[in-house]
């Protein structure tokens, strides 16, 4: 499963970098997989739509459920594109 933007953490986590301003390592979200997919983080608005993408690369897009660590932009942009691509699936993120 290890690609550019993906690297496995332990059984359970996978770290996405989000490549933020096109620079390696330097923003990241976390897909959290035991029984339901769970993603810490919705990145920035410019990055999300990378990160549906790489979800889906996995099979892991949507998420079940959504954790924002915090409200700075730069975790929690990302969020509304992440929900409406969801919906658009007929799917909801929690």
């Amino acid at each position: 499963m290890e690609s550019n933007n993906l690297e496995r953490i332990n059984d359970n986590t996978t770290m996405i970098d989000m490549e933020m301003f096109g620079l390696k390592r330097v923003g990241a979200v976390y897909l959290v997989q035991a029984g339901l997919k769970c993603l810490i983080d919705s990145g920035t608005k410019k990055e999300a739509k990378n990160i549906v993408r790489t979800l889906d690369s996995i099979g892991a897009f949507p998420p079940d459920i959504l954790v924002l660590t915090h409200s700075h932009w730069d975790h929690t942009q990302g969020t509304p594109m992440l929900c409406r691509e969801a919906e658009r699936r007929g799917k909801k993120i929690k």
